[in-house]
């Protein structure tokens, strides 16, 4: 396996592949990698931006009974 990181400064690329490469099949596969690490405080925010526009349920009066839960009707 070969890895190699680095930021590009165009389009297009020039890539020299280690010598045991050369007759192989070779796949490339190019992907964003993501450094910066977020704060706690904005990966909070974050989060309550996202589900806080799912609907919310009022559950303060909903009534458990674990006996009734556990029956083997």
């Amino acid at each position: 396996m070969y890895i190699k990181s680095f930021i590009p400064k165009s389009t297009s690329l020039l890539l020299d592949l280690p010598d045991s490469f050369v007759g192989e099949h070779v796949r490339i596969v190019a992907a964003v990698v993501k450094t910066q690490e977020c704060s706690p405080e904005r990966r909070r925010s974050r989060i309550a931006q996202t589900y806080s526009k799912y609907p919310k349920a009022d559950l303060t009066s909903l009534k458990f009974d674990r006996e009734e839960a556990n029956e083997n009707s």
